[in-house]
């Protein structure tokens, strides 16, 4: 059960690091996006 949840852990934390990235990059595409609408 505790090998389980160490594996789970591990398995989980580059996944949710992903995750993390991928929201970012949406965010940072946005501001982008926005800031060049704003300039036209």
């Amino acid at each position: 059960m505790v090998k389980e949840k160490a594996n789970y852990s591990t398995r989980s934390g580059p996944h949710q690091s992903i995750y993390i990235l991928t929201i970012l990059h949406l965010k940072a595409k946005t501001l982008w996006v926005n800031h060049i609408t704003a300039k036209i």
